[in-house]
């Protein structure tokens, strides 16, 4: 059988670059690390710390915190997620998480912070080295390049000097003090529900292929990893700062997501159940009627709820 294009119409070729011309940039990352969740995972921790840090000392001590070991040399960067053999360069990933991208990113959130009087405020001792004798705060530069060697094929996460995470934007002790929280502890505050599987194991209840336990949850079926932070940023769909503010009553630290930006989550391993949830043949009907309102197919709300890609809730 043959086809012929339509005068004036796009070519088959033109269409699909047209079409992936238009595809978000996360999207297009989805589909080239499909069965790859863990990276994905990575970029989205990778996004927060570029977000708030200005040297690579800052970057690879925030992503430390997360468990995602950053090995810096000359030329290239590369990440070493928790269970993984194997790291991914920076330039695999995209541009934004190589080395050249970093520095324009740490030099623009030290002039971000500069102009920033209420971020002043906040840190206080923290930007010292940033105040003239005028009283004015002046923007110094810095090799943006510079980073604290370590051993090559390392599997131990670098740490700068306390000198530099004093000048973090994030206070790297506000994570470590988020992460002290207990993951069961918080669930039972919550009414999350946990059960016992049939190996004696915790996991959650309706998602019973993540493991919990008090410091770690694992999600066996795309071997992602994470604390107690990512666990309450899916919990409230907040980002991972947000989750840090929420478990340590600070809602100071989300002055930083006012003035510097947010650090929106593009992936997150696993939703939490909702408690409220319809059964599932009254929830399939409201989501077909929902995809068939936003001119997808009806047909696709099985596949959804299967895969637990979407949840229909009642109203209160």
């Amino acid at each position: 059988m043959r086809f012929a294009w339509p005068m004036g119409s796009l070519s088959p070729i033109k269409w699909q670059k047209e079409r992936r011309d238009r595809t978000p940039n996360k999207v297009k990352a989805m589909e080239r690390w499909r069965g790859g969740s863990y990276i994905l995972d990575t970029m989205d921790k990778a996004d927060f710390a570029r977000t708030y840090a200005t040297s690579y000392d800052q970057y690879r001590a925030l992503l430390g915190e997360f468990g995602i070991n950053v090995q810096i040399e000359k030329k290239n960067i590369t990440y070493f997620y928790p269970g993984q053999k194997r790291g991914k360069r920076g330039s695999k990933l995209g541009k934004k998480y190589d080395k050249p991208f970093l520095e324009e990113s740490f030099k623009a959130n030290d002039q971000a912070l500069q102009s920033n009087p209420k971020l002043h405020a906040f840190l206080g001792e923290r930007i010292a080295a940033l105040k003239a004798n005028s009283g004015k705060h002046k923007f110094v530069e810095k090799d943006y390049g510079a980073f604290t060697k370590a051993p090559r094929g390392s599997d131990k996460i670098v740490y700068p000097s306390d000198v530099e995470l004093s000048h973090s934007l994030v206070p790297i002790g506000e994570i470590r003090r988020a992460r002290e929280h207990n993951i069961i502890d918080y669930c039972k505050r919550n009414n999350i529900a946990l059960m016992t599987n049939g190996k004696g194991e915790t996991v959650l209840k309706g998602r019973e292929y993540v493991g919990i336990s008090g410091e770690e949850w694992i999600n066996h079926k795309n071997k992602t990893r994470g604390t107690v932070i990512e666990f309450v940023a899916a919990h409230h769909r907040i980002s991972l700062l947000g989750a840090v503010a929420k478990l340590n009553n600070n809602p100071r630290l989300l002055l930083l997501e006012q003035n510097l930006g947010k650090s929106e989550r593009g992936y997150v391993s696993f939703y939490i159940p909702k408690q409220d949830l319809m059964e599932s043949s009254a929830g399939g009907k409201k989501l077909s009627s929902f995809l068939a309102l936003r001119g997808c197919k009806p047909e696709l709300a099985a596949a959804l709820l299967k895969d637990d890609l979407a949840q229909v809730g009642r109203l209160e």
